[in-house]
């Protein structure tokens, strides 16, 4: 669900003033199981659609079938690569390479595969599908989440250890959003509060957000439904513009 609210805005966000540099857009780094040659060409084409996200701003740029030529022959594209020691707390997450592992179910990713891809390459593959090409410059994002889950709501801030921050950041990094979330000091509890969120009372939200001095507001809320599935909702400010 936090997925979703990430997806595709870079097409709405040209219009709006510049907030942020985001630098790497080229590159990628995909978790392997080893330095084998195939598992080398899967992380590879797994990094160049990704990449394709974050440079397009357009979420099915990875599965575009007029890119999948590009995809499958990504290798050509690499104009650097190496592999990285991968953090232990990320390890046993699995990674590329796992189906052609023997015995990959005791098999975890230990090392990263990091690349960089043919910048004036891309762009002219884009160009010549008529896809979007998003800069460097992005306007920045300010999230507001409240996060209900036994009996409680929650406001996620910028230091909050949980696991819906993690997943914001992590969603965030690849779609090439710079993401911003509130401090949540007295300041802004004194302007903002959960029932703010689920009551839809955005003018608060709105207001708390001046301070951050951020070119785009997400307000949203996610919760479990009495089956436990996840349902989330969202309301995006961009600009005049209301989604």
């Amino acid at each position: 669900m936090i997925t979703l609210a990430i997806l595709g805005w870079g097409l709405f966000w040209g219009a709006l003033s510049q907030g942020a540099e985001i630098k790497g857009l080229y590159e990628a780094e995909i978790a392997v199981l080893d330095t084998s040659a195939a598992v080398r060409q899967e992380a590879m084409r797994a990094g160049l659609a990704q990449v394709l996200v974050k440079v397009s701003g357009v979420s099915r740029a990875g599965q575009d079938p007029a890119l999948a030529e590009l995809i499958t022959k990504a290798s050509r594209y690499v104009q650097q690569y190496r592999y990285l020691e991968l953090d232990p707390a990320e390890q046993g997450q699995g990674g590329v390479g796992r189906e052609l592992a023997e015995g990959a179910e005791t098999q975890q990713p230990t090392r990263l595969l990091w690349m960089r891809f043919d910048e004036k390459i891309l762009n002219q593959t884009l160009r010549a599908r008529s896809l979007p090409i998003w800069g460097e410059a992005r306007p920045l994002l300010l999230t507001w989440l409240s996060v209900e889950e036994g009996g409680r709501r929650l406001l996620v801030s910028a230091t909050d250890a949980g696991l819906a921050r993690q997943l914001l950041e992590a969603r965030a990094r690849e779609r090439g959003v710079p993401l911003r979330l509130p401090l949540l000091d007295l300041q802004d509890q004194s302007v903002v509060s959960t029932a703010d969120i689920w009551g839809g009372f955005h003018d608060s939200v709105l207001k708390a957000s001046e301070r951050y001095q951020s070119q785009a507001v997400l307000i949203g809320r996610l919760y479990r439904d009495r089956f436990q599935s996840w349902h989330s909702q969202w309301t995006l400010y961009l600009g005049s513009e209301v989604l």
